[in-house]
């Protein structure tokens, strides 16, 4: 499963603010900051693209429009619906795909916490979507359809955090530019603020996350038991701890779990 980060991060690459004779902090660390995200997304896909080109996987690959492509419509009219099969393949790629998602929500919320929300908003909704699969039974074609939903917005709120981003390296460097780079006592204060809550909304988030994962560690649990032939790789593991924000040289928050 494909994160939507590349074609947005090279074209700010090609576009960083205007150069000066000498860099400003905001124009450096907003370039530190992207190039970690890169840096993630690529570990992350190098991680997905593993499970993808397993060939235990081959047939859940060949069903469902999982990779950042929309569907065809030989996939969104596919009018078969999931079979026992696929439902414990399903099943061991997802407890396995955790692993791939953990290690990406521990790498945007080193880099932001708020980036780290928006993830864990993308991997609630596909295991919203799983656990249907599981439970429903809905055709391949409704599946990949509600795929092609999630694709677009995962895109747009990507879009929405990084005009966030860019408007405040925009206001910091604007600050030193000017020579008004020490920030107010009241900004600081507000910093404060945001980080306590960037860290309550992203402990809401997991814990929302954990309940949806609860959920498909019982439905996993479920199906083993009335389907003997069925042995599960991995148990799905919900992924719950305590978090922590601060505010990071950006005016933005860097977020860890314990």
């Amino acid at each position: 499963m494909a994160t939507p980060f590349k074609k947005v991060l090279l074209s700010i690459f090609l576009v960083m603010i205007s150069a000066c004779a000498t860099m400003t902090d905001a124009q450096r660390e907003r370039e530190e900051l992207y190039m970690g995200i890169q840096k993630v997304a690529d570990q992350a896909q190098a991680c997905y693209n593993q499970l993808s080109n397993d060939q235990k996987h081959a047939m859940l690959y060949a069903n469902f429009a999982l990779k950042r492509k929309p569907a065809t419509q030989t996939e969104l009219n596919n009018p078969a619906h999931v079979s026992d099969e696929m439902v414990r393949l399903i099943l061991d790629w997802y407890a396995l795909h955790q692993q791939c998602d953990n290690a990406m929500l521990s790498g945007f919320g080193r880099l932001d916490g708020r980036l780290e929300i928006v993830a864990i908003k993308w991997l609630q909704d596909r295991a919203r979507l799983l656990e249907r699969i599981i439970t429903a039974r809905p055709t391949y074609g409704q599946i990949n359809a509600e795929l092609d939903v999630l694709k677009v917005r995962e895109a747009n709120e990507y879009k929405e955090w990084l005009a966030r981003a860019e408007l405040g390296f925009s206001r910091r460097h604007a600050d030193e530019v000017t020579k008004r780079d020490r920030v107010s006592q009241q900004r600081q204060d507000a910093f404060l603020s945001t980080a306590s809550k960037v860290a309550s909304v992203l402990f809401e988030a997991l814990a929302d996350l954990a309940t949806i994962q609860v959920a498909l560690a019982v439905a996993q649990q479920q199906y083993a038991a009335t389907h003997p032939v069925y042995v599960p790789i991995q148990p799905i593991q919900p992924r719950i701890s305590n978090t922590s924000c601060s505010q990071d040289f950006r005016g933005g928050f860097s977020c860890t779990h314990y």
